[in-house]
């Protein structure tokens, strides 16, 4: 990737790295970090090539990131192609408690002791000013995570379904359901855990089309859109994937039962009826996830009395379940609920 920001950063902070990586490209900013190494790459010269291509060279500095070997290797790196008569823009990003090395000194840092979308959206102009880049528009940004989708890797295309859902470009959305059926599983599991949170009417052909689909992930999502929407057939749809559905299904269709809006009490009833169904018949890789929907069921105010009680049957007859996932699972529905 020429002309780019190098991001050096140390693994410890991976957290915050990802989520600055991430605002950073959608303001815009061509970035490389390690992520974007390939299976197969050997890590030294993948790195070394990256450095070798930048314009700039941001170093994410904390505590944790004077302590690392791996960061220090990588500023000398940098500080050494300077020297070599390089024009590489060094940007130290200093974080809450870090101060300024003595290698650094010489250079200009930014400051962002704590996460502000102003301040990094301040950091983005510079970077884009540093990389001859100039102002984007939102246009600008929905087709660089649209051309990221059609052509990146899997995991390229992980992160430009979680853009283009983020910044709400219906567009951009839309292109994803195109051809979703055929992508890899990692692709539509991102792309079935947030379309029901970004609900469109003119989407209606589309979910019909993956709630006919009998797919695993995208099926139960496409039904809880068209719940969403009215069609009151879809509750019994669920109820049937609940029913007869392979592991995966089920546990889809319990993720997204508290994500189902609008209903009246005797529908709630019946959706907590369900989870029931599935805590009681379903197999040990469910009942966890079941459990957990209780538990979501219960903090919007969907469990009646009558169903509270029943509950608290069914749950005690796990605690002492010989799969672990689903004994622990029961004990914290059990201490959430107020009996355990």
């Amino acid at each position: 990737m020429p002309g780019h920001v190098f991001v050096s950063y140390c693994h410890k902070d991976h957290e915050f790295v990802v989520r600055l990586v991430d605002a950073l490209k959608r303001h815009g900013v061509p970035v490389w970090w390690d992520h974007d190494m390939r299976l197969g790459d050997i890590i030294e010269g993948g790195v070394e090539d990256a450095l070798c291509d930048a314009d700039a060279f941001l170093v994410v500095l904390s505590r944790r990131a004077l302590a690392s070997n791996w960061v220090q290797l990588e500023v000398a790196a940098a500080m050494g192609r300077n020297r070599a008569g390089s024009k590489l823009r060094v940007i130290p990003l200093l974080r809450r408690g870090c101060t300024m090395p003595a290698l650094l000194a010489a250079y200009k840092g930014f400051g962002l002791p704590q996460w502000s979308d102003a301040r990094v959206a301040a950091l983005a102009r510079e970077l884009r000013e540093a990389l001859g880049i100039p102002g984007v528009t939102p246009g600008d940004v929905v087709t660089f995570w649209r051309q990221q989708y059609e052509r990146g890797t899997a995991s390229q295309r992980v992160e430009a379904i979680e853009a283009l859902f983020e910044i709400r470009s219906d567009a951009g959305v839309t292109a994803l359901f195109g051809d979703i059926e055929l992508q890899a599983i990692d692709v539509k599991r991102q792309v079935a855990k947030r379309m029901t949170y970004y609900l469109r009417p003119e989407l209606l052909p589309v979910y019909r089309r993956l709630a006919a689909a009998s797919d695993a992930l995208l099926t139960p999502s496409a039904w809880t859109c068209l719940v969403n929407l009215g069609e009151r057939q879809g509750l019994t749809a669920l109820r049937d994937l609940l029913a007869h559905g392979d592991d995966e299904s089920q546990r889809n269709v319990l993720r997204n039962l508290s994500r189902i809006t609008g209903l009246l009490p005797t529908d709630l009833a019946a959706l907590v009826r369900m989870v029931r169904s599935a805590l009681r018949d379903s197999g040990s890789g469910v009942r966890p996830t079941a459990l957990d929907t209780v538990m979501k069921l219960h903090a919007l105010g969907a469990v009646d009395d009558a169903n509270l009680r029943a509950l608290r049957r069914d749950i005690h007859e796990f605690l002492g379940d010989r799969d672990k996932a689903v004994a622990q699972a029961a004990a914290a529905a059990a201490r959430y609920l107020g009996f355990g």
